[in-house]
């Protein structure tokens, strides 16, 4: 039964959540555009092949890292390397991102930063 405060809410759901699958497949397109262009770039590949490649990379990472909390859940990668013990597919992931590359690019803006001032 509908509520009758409220009689096109369900019209305005949808349209609400197509909106967000579109501007998510928008964002998406723009955020592969960065390596696809590196790689034409420095390795003279074809744009169409290099899209469709890293595009299914970055699909199959997603992938294991949904699955991980359920499938793979008992699959640990890196379970040799003290950073990583006893962490699954997008634990390895988050711990990689924000133990390793956030310092990294920390560090990295800093001398920049220092550099050119």
């Amino acid at each position: 039964m509908l509520d009758a405060r409220a009689p096109v809410g369900s019209l305005v759901g949808l349209l609400f959540f197509v909106m967000v699958f579109f501007a998510a497949l928008t964002s998406s397109v723009a955020l592969l555009e960065a390596p696809v262009v590196w790689g034409v770039d420095r390795f003279g590949w074809q744009r169409q092949s290099t899209a469709i490649g890293i595009g299914l990379a970055i699909f199959i990472l997603g992938t294991l890292a949904a699955l991980s909390f359920n499938v793979l859940a008992d699959w640990h990668p890196l379970g040799g390397m003290s950073l990583f013990a006893n962490q699954g597919f997008f634990d390895v992931l988050d711990t990689f991102t924000a133990k390793v590359l956030l310092p990294v690019a920390a560090l990295l803006t800093a001398i920049f930063t220092g550099w050119k001032i």
